[in-house]
């Protein structure tokens, strides 16, 4: 018994809807995991900034001192400053990729008092690469809120 092979010149409509198909949901899947990448990082800044600034309050109360952070606005940094006679500064960076982007601070910085309160309220903004979050420091007890999560419009 013989078989004769047919002559092949390509592929098929069906196999070509079946890689059509594969490579659709590869792609989606990538870009569903790369956002929550994103969010991911977004989230562990936050963080990082809340931490820190509950220590600043933490430390002013424990050791009746006035602390002072100012945001560099545009950029992944801010400077944790303890005022008085023997202050000191200790500058803070986020993880690449996620900036400071706005404050309705005033001169971008928030002072807490030796009682622990804070001077004023304000709002920070974080953002990393099409999505944002907002922290909002409440004024008096100095109790951080975060907002959820946005995907920027590009």
């Amino acid at each position: 018994m013989s078989f004769k092979m047919k002559d092949s010149r390509g592929f098929t409509i069906l196999e070509l809807l079946i890689v059509i198909a594969i490579m659709t949901f590869v792609a989606s899947v990538a870009t569903k995991s790369v956002s929550n990448i994103e969010v991911r990082l977004l989230n562990k800044a936050s963080l990082q900034l809340q931490n820190d600034i509950r220590n600043a309050r933490n430390m002013s109360v424990i050791g009746n001192a006035r602390y002072r952070i100012n945001f560099v606005i545009g950029s992944n940094q801010y400077l944790v400053r303890r005022l008085g006679s023997n202050g000191y500064t200790k500058t803070m960076h986020l993880p690449d990729g996620v900036y400071l982007m706005e404050t309705n601070a005033p001169d971008s910085t928030i002072e807490y008092t030796s009682t622990g309160t804070v001077v004023t309220a304000c709002t920070l903004t974080l953002e990393s690469k099409g999505y944002a979050v907002n922290l909002t420091i409440n004024v008096g007890s100095g109790r951080i809120t975060v907002k959820e999560f946005v995907k920027l419009q590009q």
